[in-house]
């Protein structure tokens, strides 16, 4: 019939006007109501599927948006391991982006800076404790032998003089290295 053909020709045309202004969902229920004009026809069937990949895209899009954001928001807060999970989230959403590739690659890098820095600053916290130690008991050591440390100071101002005479007041013998 004539009023058949011209409901389904101007859902048709409404609905490739709402396609063509990327309106998946508006184009989407045009066609649905082509299709049950004339259920036989393919066009109408065949463009609700592009309108359901359409609208697929466009939400897995705002999911990449939202993990990117989320990623770049950690990045930015040297929060690297959870950055790097949140980019190869986006990354699995949208396969064909490279951004979230080449922040992985910065991610990994910061992460492996972050491991040496950690290494650097144990090492140096693990000496600056054994310094301390050894400080600590030379201390005591001191503390403990003043009374012979004393002695050897005042034997080596007085013997060191007489040896460089070569006079053998005191034999080469005596524990005295150095004087």
């Amino acid at each position: 019939s004539a009023g058949k053909k011209a409901s389904y020709d101007a859902a048709i045309k409404d609905a490739d006007a709402k396609f063509a202004a990327k309106d998946w969902a508006g184009a989407k229920a045009k066609y649905t109501e082509a299709s049950g004009i004339f259920p036989v026809e393919v066009y109408p069937k065949d463009q609700i599927k592009k309108c359901d990949d359409e609208i697929a895209k466009a939400a897995n899009k705002a999911k990449y948006d939202a993990a990117i954001a989320d990623a770049d928001t950690k990045f930015k807060a040297a929060d690297y391991s959870n950055a790097k999970l949140k980019y190869q989230e986006a990354s699995a959403l949208i396969t064909t982006e490279q951004y979230p590739k080449d922040q992985i690659v910065k991610c990994d890098a910061e992460i492996a800076k972050q491991g040496l820095d950690k290494q650097y600053n144990d090492a140096i916290a693990a000496a600056s404790f054994a310094l301390c130690l050894a400080r600590s008991k030379l201390g005591i050591a001191i503390a403990a032998n003043k009374d012979m440390i004393a002695t050897t100071i005042m034997i080596s101002t007085s013997v060191k003089p007489y040896r460089s005479l070569n006079l053998n007041i005191f034999p080469s013998s005596l524990p005295l290295k150095g004087f």
